[in-house]
C-alpha cells in the first residue's frame, strides 16, 4: 500500500480559531524601534514559541513557551496571545494576563463610582452632638447642615494604542502597585489623609476620594463659575502620536537583476559609443511596484512618504544612495525596520533602468525613466545621468575625476543593449583600487572546494610610511590561485594586496591578493 505524506499544519497558524495578526515562520525575526527613544527590540519565532529582547519578556515568570510581552501582543493580536498563554501555560501562576487599556480603564471607572457612592452614604448619616459635662438634660441631636462639596478633581487618560514603546515595565509596574490615598487641593498640592473610614465628622468636613495618579497625557484645568464660588474641572487630554509599525515584507528572491562584468583597461573592449555614468557607493535596489529589495530579494523598509508617490505599474532598477563614501551609513538606515526618520534629507533613490521595459533598447528606456520622474517631480528621487563615451582616454579622465570626488567608479552601458537578468557584458563595472602591505598572522581553512586548503589570509596591515604593523585586522579571501591555497605564504611574511577603499574602522573594503614581497 502507498504511503501517504501529510502536510504538517504550522501549529501557531491557528489557536483555538484564533488567527495571528501577523504569521512569522519558523526563525522569521522582525524589528521595531521604539518611538521615545532609539533602542530596537527584535520579536523572533522559534520552534515552539515567540521571543522578545525585551526586558519585560526576559523577566516574565514561566516556560519559555509561556511568556509575552506588549510587543508580542501588538504584533500577534491580544486574543490570539491570550489563546497562546492559555495553551502553553494555563494553570501557572507566571502567565500574563492580558488586559487592554480599556478593559483597565473601565474597572477604573467602576472603582471610582464606588468611592463616590461610599463618600455620599456617609454624608447622609446623622450624627449626635456631644453633650456638656454637668447638664441634666440633652439636647436632641440635630443634623448638621450638609456642607458645599469640595472642587473634584478629575483626571482622565486617554487611551494609548496597545504596544506603544518606552513606557511597557512602567504600566505594568503601575497596575501591581496600590494607590496612595491623598487628598488634593484646588491649587493642586498634595496632603496626606489624616483620618479613616470609621472617624466621625466632627470637622465638618468631607472626606475627599484619592485622587488617581496624573499622567503626562492629562491636564486638569480649574475655572471658576459665574453663579456660585465653586470650581469646575475641565479635562484637557493631549494624544501622543501613534507609532506606525509595518508589517514584515516577505523575501523576494524571483527577480534576478543585471548585472556587470570587469572591464580591463588593457583587454578590454573599445568604450567608444558607450554610456558612461557613475557607479555609485549605495545599495542596489529593485522597485517592483509596492517595494524596494535588494539583488537578493531582501526587502528594504522605505518609509510610506518615501514610496508613496512611485508608479505602482512600472518596475525599476536604481540604487539607495546617500553620499560619495557614505556606504556604510547607507547600508545602516536602508536596513533598519520602522526608522522613517533616519531617511529625510539623506537618502535618495537613483534611477539608471527600467526593467519592465526589459525588450526596447536601453536608450528607450532611459529616455523613459526621465520624463516619468520629470512628471512626478518627487525630489528624493533622481535619474541618473549618463555620458556618451568618447574614447578610452575620456573614461579613464571621468575615472580619475570620479576618484579625485570622493566616488568608488564608473560604469559602461553597451548602447542599444536589452536588459538582461543575470551577469551581462552589455554592462561593464570600471574601478581603480589601491596597493599596500600586509603581514600574514594566520591561514583560515576554506568550505566547499576549498575545504581541505587555505580559504582565506588573517593579516596585519602595516604602516604605509613606517612599515610597522597597526594591529588593525583583516581577511584576504581573493586573488589566490589553487597553488597558493595548497601553499599559502607563511605566516610572518609579507604580502602585497589590493583594495578599493577604506572602511570607517580603517580596515581595505574588498582586499584582494597580489603575491609575496620578494624583498
Amino acid at each position: 500500500m502507498p504511503r501517504v505524506e501529510i502536510a504538517k499544519k504550522d501549529q501557531f497558524s491557528e489557536i483555538d480559531g484564533i488567527k495571528p495578526r501577523i504569521l512569522l515562520l519558523q526563525g522569521q525575526s522582525i524589528e521595531a524601534t521604539s518611538q521615545s527613544s532609539d533602542k530596537t527590540y527584535t520579536m523572533k519565532r522559534a520552534t515552539d514559541h515567540y521571543n522578545c529582547t525585551c526586558l519585560v519578556w526576559h523577566r516574565a515568570v514561566g516556560p519559555i513557551n509561556g511568556k509575552t510581552c506588549k510587543h508580542l501582543q501588538f504584533l500577534l493580536g491580544i486574543e490570539y496571545e491570550e489563546a497562546r498563554m492559555e495553551l502553553n501555560n494555563p494553570t501557572s501562576s507566571g502567565t500574563v494576563k492580558l488586559r487592554s487599556t480599556s478593559t483597565r480603564k473601565a474597572a477604573e471607572s467602576s472603582r471610582k463610582r464606588k468611592i463616590e457612592d461610599d463618600s455620599e452614604d456617609d454624608q447622609e448619616e446623622v450624627e449626635e452632638k456631644p453633650t456638656k459635662k454637668g447638664r441634666k438634660a440633652k439636647e436632641a441631636a440635630k443634623p448638621k447642615p450638609k456642607p458645599k462639596p469640595k472642587p473634584k478633581v478629575i483626571i482622565e487618560e486617554e487611551e494609548e494604542e496597545e504596544g506603544g514603546e518606552g513606557e511597557g515595565e512602567e504600566e505594568e509596574e503601575d497596575e501591581e502597585e496600590e494607590e496612595k490615598p491623598v487628598k488634593k487641593s484646588v491649587k493642586g498640592k498634595e496632603i496626606a489623609k489624616r483620618s479613616s473610614p470609621d472617624d466621625s465628622s466632627d470637622s465638618g468636613e468631607e472626606e475627599e476620594k484619592p485622587a488617581p495618579k496624573k499622567t503626562r497625557n492629562a491636564k486638569v484645568v480649574s475655572k471658576k463659575s459665574d453663579d456660585d464660588d465653586s470650581v469646575e474641572e475641565e479635562k484637557v487630554t493631549r494624544s501622543r502620536p501613534k507609532r506606525v509599525v509595518q508589517p514584515p515584507v516577505k523575501k523576494d528572491a524571483s527577480f534576478k537583476p543585471l548585472l556587470a562584468d570587469k572591464w580591463d583597461e588593457d583587454k578590454g573592449k573599445d568604450p567608444t559609443g558607450y554610456l558612461i555614468s557613475e557607479k555609485l557607493d549605495g545599495v542596489r535596489a529593485y522597485w517592483n511596484g509596492t517595494s524596494f529589495y535588494s539583488r537578493e530579494g531582501n526587502p528594504f523598509y522605505a518609509p510610506e512618504w518615501f514610496t508613496k508617490r512611485m508608479p505602482k505599474d512600472v518596475t525599476f532598477d536604481g540604487e539607495l544612495f546617500t553620499s560619495r563614501g557614505g556606504f556604510q551609513d547607507c547600508v545602516s538606515i536602508v536596513r533598519t525596520h520602522n526608522k522613517p526618520d533616519a531617511w529625510k534629507f539623506s537618502v535618495t533613490y537613483q534611477v539608471f533602468d527600467c526593467p519592465s521595459m526589459a525588450q526596447e533598447p536601453f536608450e528607450d528606456r532611459l529616455a523613459f525613466c526621465r520624463k516619468t520622474f520629470r512628471k512626478l517631480g518627487i525630489r528624493w528621487v533622481r535619474v541618473l545621468e549618463h555620458t556618451v563615451c568618447k574614447n578610452k582616454a575620456h573614461v579613464l579622465e571621468m575615472l580619475d575625476d570620479i576618484i579625485e570626488k570622493g566616488g568608488e567608479g564608473l560604469m559602461l552601458r553597451e548602447p542599444g543593449a536589452l536588459y538582461i537578468n543575470g551577469r551581462s557584458k552589455t554592462l561593464l563595472k570600471v574601478k581603480r583600487f589601491h596597493d599596500a602591505d600586509a603581514i600574514v598572522r594566520a591561514h583560515e581553512r576554506g568550505s566547499g572546494k576549498n575545504s581541505d586548503c587555505t580559504g582565506a589570509l588573517r593579516c596585519e596591515m602595516l604602516d604605509a610610511v613606517t612599515g610597522k604593523p597597526t594591529g588593525k585586522m583583516f581577511k584576504i579571501g581573493t586573488g589566490l590561485t589553487d597553488a597558493q591555497r595548497k601553499k599559502p605564504p607563511k605566516i610572518g611574511s609579507i604580502v602585497i594586496y589590493r583594495y578599493q577603499e577604506l572602511s570607517r574602522s580603517g580596515t581595505p573594503r574588498f582586499p584582494s591578493f597580489v603575491g609575496e614581497r620578494a624583498d
